[in-house]
């Protein structure tokens, strides 16, 4: 499965006369104004990270306009911050109605990152492709694209389903096995008895050697030229891990799909 990324806000350039044409379209001449006020109140919102308060303004103006696809596309633009990543995308889905190139391409873009949340690998590959259909420039869906197919290749095969023959053949070697449970239990006994003793001599000699050191050790030795102290060695150990630390984060941050792209105005 794959893990959560870090989000980058996407903008692309001519999205406020794309918003303006659709809203023109898919809202009533008569109620406009009053879907566009609540609309540009949501994106203030939505810009304040005041998700909650984003989707209540969208989804007062999706009363006016229940068809719009851009209500859609806004409404489930806040979910996907607020990680409904179900809800998100069956808002989604309602965007495709909409027979703008643009906002279709962004659409399929984000549902392909919503199911990469969703942890559903093979169509979020396909919803890339679509948005790559509609647009061959995008280079953030070509790097996720990419990125989830390896994803996928790098995960192992489902096993098959073992046959009504290998399964019984599998239950007569268990009972056969359970015949010898008792001996083997015995054999083990003896031997954790026999590890417990050798272990208690181990140990004493362990402590006699110790117990040598620590006479050896009362008189300082003098440090041999060029010869790490012991705190010396114990701050490169701290720097090497630190250095390996933000090396797994690096990969880590690269195995992320990129953000969702956002096209709030009207």
């Amino acid at each position: 499965m794959v893990t959560k990324a870090h989000e980058h806000l996407h903008r692309l350039r001519g999205s406020v006369i794309v918003c303006l044409i659709l809203a023109l379209f898919a809202v009533p001449a008569g109620s406009w104004g009053s879907v566009a006020g609540k609309v540009r109140k949501g994106d203030r919102e939505y810009s304040g990270e005041n998700y909650e308060e984003a989707l209540k303004k969208y989804r007062d103006a999706q009363l006016e306009a229940p068809e719009s696809a851009l209500l859609h596309y806004n409404i489930a633009a806040v979910q996907y911050k607020q990680e409904q990543w179900q809800e998100a995308l069956t808002e989604y889905q309602g965007t495709l109605s909409s027979q703008e190139r643009d906002l279709a391409a962004k659409t399929y873009y984000n549902m392909g990152n919503t199911l990469y949340r969703l942890g559903n690998l093979p169509e979020a590959i396909e919803a890339y492709k679509s948005a790559l259909k509609l647009d061959p420039d995008d280079m953030d869906a070509k790097y996720n694209l990419e990125l989830v197919q390896n994803l996928l290749e790098q995960q192992p095969e489902e096993q098959s389903q073992q046959s009504p023959d290998q399964s019984s053949a599998e239950d007569q070697q268990e009972q056969g096995s359970d015949q010898q449970e008792q001996s083997q239990k015995e054999e083990q006994q003896q031997k954790e008895q026999e590890q417990k003793e050798g272990q208690q001599e181990q140990q004493q000699e362990q402590k006699a050697a110790e117990d040598e050191r620590e006479e050896e050790q009362q008189t300082p030795q003098p440090r041999k030229p060029g010869q790490m102290s012991e705190e010396e060695a114990q701050q490169l150990l701290n720097a090497l891990q630190e250095q390996e630390k933000k090396a797994q984060e690096q990969h880590q941050r690269a195995q992320q799909v990129r953000g969702s792209k956002t096209d709030l105005d009207w």
